[in-house]
């Protein structure tokens, strides 16, 4: 958990560092998600976007996987892959 929250951190440096609008979730560590970021649009009739970060670990993670009860009741609008170097401090955006 702690790899994907590192992740996440990576992500949320970026939307800051891009003055991207956003919400970062705030839901217990025992609680199921409904997104980690939800992007905000500057027009207000626009829907928001939610954003799910997946970490890979290791050189041989080449897809970002989720689960199928996730995508079909939880899904999300876009899907950011980070991969945390072996160092445990370099995070790549990888897309």
């Amino acid at each position: 958990m702690l790899e994907g929250k590192l992740g996440e951190k990576a992500v949320k440096l970026f939307l800051q560092d891009n003055r991207v609008n956003f919400t970062e979730d705030s839901t217990n560590y025992d609680e199921r998600d409904e997104y980690d970021f939800l992007l905000h649009n500057s027009n207000t009739s626009e829907k928001e976007l939610k954003i799910d970060v997946k970490t890979r670990t290791k050189t041989f993670h080449t897809r970002t996987l989720e689960m199928c009860e996730q995508a079909e009741n939880h899904p999300k609008d876009i899907y950011i892959s980070t991969r945390l170097l072996e160092d445990g401090k370099t995070v790549i955006l990888l897309g």
